[in-house]
C-alpha cells in the first residue's frame, strides 16, 4: 500500500553507507571504508548477503549497467566490476581519473564522473572492460554534487550554479544549453522521460519539463520538509531528507501528492527506488 509504506528489513553494515543503486533483485551499496556490498532483495523482508568487494580507495557511488558496476572510487579513480555471476565479482577495469571521483551517473554508453570541486569528467564505456575518458575535464564553478542523463542531455547539479543542462550530442564538447537557478540550493536531480525532478535546499522537489532544453519550464512542486536526495520510478517519487523518507505520486506532474512517510532509523544518505521497493542508505544501514 504506497499510502503506508513501511521498512521491511535493516542491513547493519560497518562504517558509512554513502549511496545505494539497484539493478533488478540486486542492491549494491558503497561503503567508504570497506567497498561494495552486494545484496540479494528478491525476498525484500529477508534479503541475502551475495559479496562484498574491498576497492582501492573509498568507494562513494556506484551504478549498475547490464553486468558491470562502475564505482566512483576516490582517489584511486573509476573501478569496473564485472557482476554476471552472482557470486564474487571479477575486476574489469580500473581507470584513472585527474580529481577525487565522488559520484557516477549512466547515459547510454556514457559515464557521468563527479570530481567534487574539479568538475565532471565523462567516460565512453562502449566497450565496458575499456573505459576511455572523453574531452577534458568539465568545470562548473562549484562542487559538482549529481548528474543526470536524458538522451543528448546531460542535466549537472553544481553547488552554488544550480541545474546545468548540457547538450552531449558532440560528447568530447558538451555545451551549456541553459541554468536553473531555483531560490535554494539545489541538491539533487532524477530524470524520467522529459521531466526532471529537482531536489531544492528549501524543503522542495521542483518539477521541471525539460523537452525544450533551453528554456526549462517549472511544472510545479512538492514541499519535503527536507529534501536532499530525489529518486523516481513510474508515476512513484521518493525523497528523503534527515530521518525522513517521503513517498509521492506524480501522476500530475504540477501538482505532486503526498502518498505516505517513514521515518528511518538513521540519518539518510542516499535512495533509490525500481518498482515498489525503496532502498536507502543511512549512516549505518541498508
Amino acid at each position: 500500500d504506497p499510502t503506508k509504506p513501511v521498512a521491511t528489513s535493516t542491513i547493519p553494515l560497518p562504517g558509512t553507507q554513502r549511496h545505494v543503486s539497484l539493478a533488478g533483485n540486486r542492491a549494491f551499496v558503497a561503503n567508504d571504508g570497506t567497498g561494495i556490498y552486494a545484496f540479494d532483495i528478491s525476498n525484500p523482508y529477508g534479503p541475502e548477503f551475495l559479496w562484498q568487494h574491498d576497492t582501492a580507495g573509498y568507494s562513494y557511488a556506484s551504478v549498475p549497467v547490464v553486468n558491470r558496476l562502475y564505482i566512483a572510487d576516490q582517489t584511486a579513480g573509476m573501478t569496473v566490476l564485472n557482476f554476471a555471476q552472482h557470486v564474487t565479482p571479477t575486476l574489469a577495469a580500473d581507470l584513472s581519473v585527474s580529481g577525487t571521483v565522488a559520484g557516477v551517473d549512466a547515459g547510454g554508453d556514457l559515464i557521468g564522473v563527479s570530481l567534487g570541486d574539479s568538475g565532471l569528467q565523462l567516460v565512453d564505456v562502449t566497450d565496458p572492460d575499456g573505459p576511455v575518458l572523453v574531452g577534458g575535464n568539465l568545470n562548473f564553478g562549484g562542487l559538482v554534487r549529481a548528474t543526470a542523463f536524458s538522451g543528448d542531455l546531460m542535466l549537472v547539479v553544481a553547488s552554488g550554479v544550480g541545474l546545468a543542462l548540457m547538450d552531449l550530442t558532440l560528447p568530447a564538447s558538451p555545451t551549456l544549453t541553459s541554468l536553473y537557478t531555483p531560490a535554494g540550493e539545489v541538491r539533487d536531480v532524477a530524470v524520467n522521460g522529459e521531466l526532471a525532478y529537482v531536489a531544492v535546499g528549501t524543503g522542495e522537489v521542483h518539477v521541471l519539463d525539460i523537452s525544450n532544453p533551453a528554456t526549462p519550464a517549472l511544472l510545479g512542486s512538492a514541499a519535503c520538509g527536507g529534501a536532499t536526495d530525489v529518486a523516481v520510478s513510474g508515476n512513484r517519487m521518493a525523497v528523503i531528507g534527515g530521518y525522513n523518507l517521503r513517498l509521492f505520486d506524480v501522476s500530475n506532474s504540477a501538482s505532486p501528492v503526498l502518498l505516505g512517510s517513514v521515518t528511518l532509523p538513521d540519518y539518510s544518505k542516499s535512495l533509490c527506488i525500481e518498482g515498489d521497493r525503496i532502498c536507502v542508505g543511512t549512516s549505518d544501514e541498508l
